[in-house]
């Protein structure tokens, strides 16, 4: 039998706990629940993938995608490849974060009324810094493949 797709959690906790965009994800995870479909599409998830989960506090999955881009064009030199992952970061990325929301939720929902607002605003939310140092990595990863991807071709060519 499938798993019931559950929000766990009042919709005010939800929404505090997303802040930014609250209303577009809450509709998102509803639809889900209703229909009982792990999935939706995301453009942020699909478009910009490692981005989009830093930027919603996902850091391990933000880099797993990054680690796992890596493994897979290092090991199998097939086009398109990432495509195929941005899709699958597109199509389950909204379940992903309702996941985390309530994974997150539930160690911060039986806090007194004070420590839970100041857990609500600390842990959920958007990260802007974790943004700009993934999107930091990110170049400086492509940069040293570019410079190694260089050396490699400069000694296949004499």
């Amino acid at each position: 039998m499938k798993e019931k797709i559950e929000m766990n959690f009042q919709n005010e906790d939800m929404v505090n706990f997303i802040q930014d965009n609250a209303q577009t994800y809450m509709n998102k995870f509803e639809k889900m629940r209703e229909e009982n479909k792990p999935y939706s599409w995301n453009w942020a998830a699909f478009l910009v993938s490692v981005f989009w989960f830093v930027y919603r506090k996902m850091y391990a999955l933000g880099i797993g995608v990054i680690v796992l881009q890596i493994l897979l064009n290092s090991l199998f030199n097939v086009h398109g490849i990432n495509w195929i992952l941005f899709l699958i970061c597109g199509i389950f990325g909204d379940y992903l974060y309702l996941n985390h929301c309530n994974r997150k939720l539930s160690k911060i929902i039986n806090l007194d009324p004070k420590d839970k607002e100041r857990e609500l605003l600390r842990k959920g939310g958007v990260s802007i810094w974790a943004l700009l140092v993934m999107f930091i990595t990110v170049v400086a990863i492509a940069v040293i493949y570019a410079y190694i991807l260089a050396g490699y071709l400069r000694i296949s060519c004499l």
